[in-house]
């Protein structure tokens, strides 16, 4: 009778434990995955500013399934297009950030789609689009040397080339031509160097010497050429340059600190010519009775270069002027301020 009952009890808990199993097993095995992904945004319209310069779209696409997401290999309906996914796995609940990146038309548009294939067989494959807006009223400029950028000067003139190649309506005047300028001490010359006709359009180059005659103080020179005319937008272009002196120290200042017991510091000044036509003599004024020893290690006829260092037994802080003097008629003498602090 024990026995019996025994043997009830244990087939009675096998089968329980087969029965919650099969629950468990059930419930795991009932339960079907989820697969879904939301897309932020799926088109982006992005005006060019420029014809040629690249525009860059942001995407982001989040896994809202319950299981992993691998996103990849990418494609594009365009060569002109290329598209980079980061990260390229995602955790349920994950945000990927997607960039696709294109170069948009002369002008009108361009529709790039990219199109991204997931490990969710269950799912299509992802398609963005990115329409590309090329500068749709004409004129515009395709492309330029940009603002003039004439350098250091030391008297003028000085001269840098300014280029266009437009495209504008073959019926209008040519829209680069008659420029004005914000300073008398600026002067252009050229114009409009090639005209083709292409259907309605035309394609224009333009080239202008710019020059500035005259500088009215040392120090950066800003100035702009504007082009404007009737029906026609305006563009202005910038003109910079610096005025130097016919003789300048790079740098204009020499300064440097130290710590107690740390070695003296080696400073470099150059003092440069903007003549090309002549040979650059210089020479320290004066140094005997420094605190630094000066000396000349580099003379190129356009510049000299020397080195500075603290005379042995001058251990404190120092502030002089340095005086250099050259052959320079206009600029006899050029001044450095030194300062040396002990901490």
């Amino acid at each position: 009778m024990l026995g019996g009952m025994k043997k009830t009890a244990v087939t009675a808990l096998a089968g329980g434990a087969i029965g919650l199993l099969a629950l468990w097993a059930y419930g795991r095995i009932g339960a079907a995955p989820q697969f879904g992904v939301d897309i932020s945004p799926r088109v982006q319209r992005i005006l060019a500013e420029k014809s040629g310069r690249k525009v860059l779209a942001f995407y982001r696409i989040k896994n809202n399934g319950d299981q992993p997401l691998s996103l990849g290999p990418t494609s594009t309906t365009c060569g002109c297009s290329v598209a980079s996914i980061s990260p390229k796995i995602l955790q349920s609940g994950d945000t990927a950030v997607v960039s696709v990146e294109g170069v948009p038309p002369a002008h009108g548009e361009k529709v790039v789609r990219g199109t991204i294939e997931t490990s969710f067989k269950e799912l299509k494959p992802i398609e963005l689009d990115l329409v590309m807006v090329g500068n749709t009223r004409l004129p515009y400029i395709i492309d330029s040397s940009g603002a003039v950028q004439i350098g250091e000067l030391s008297q003028p003139p000085g001269t840098q080339t300014l280029w266009f190649t437009t495209l504008e309506d073959a019926t209008e005047k040519p829209w680069l031509l008659a420029p004005r300028t914000s300073s008398a001490r600026l002067t252009l010359e050229g114009g409009m160097t090639e005209d083709r006709v292409a259907g309605g359009n035309a394609y224009r180059k333009y080239q202008y010497t710019v020059s500035i005659d005259a500088v009215a103080s040392l120090g950066d020179l800003s100035e702009a050429i504007v082009f404007e005319h009737p029906n026609t937008p305006r563009h202005e272009v910038k003109v910079h340059a610096i005025v130097r002196p016919a003789v300048f120290a790079v740098p204009s200042t020499l300064f440097a600190t130290v710590q107690k017991g740390e070695d003296s510091p080696t400073l470099i000044v150059r003092l440069k010519s903007l003549n090309a036509n002549g040979t650059l003599s210089v020479a320290p004024v004066g140094a005997e009775s420094l605190p630094v020893a000066i000396e000349k290690i580099k003379e190129d006829g356009s510049s000299s270069t020397f080195r500075i260092t603290v005379k042995p037994g001058v251990a404190r802080s120092i502030s002089e002027t340095l005086t250099f003097q050259t052959n320079a008629p206009d600029v006899p003498h050029v001044q450095v301020p030194l300062s040396i602090k002990l901490l």
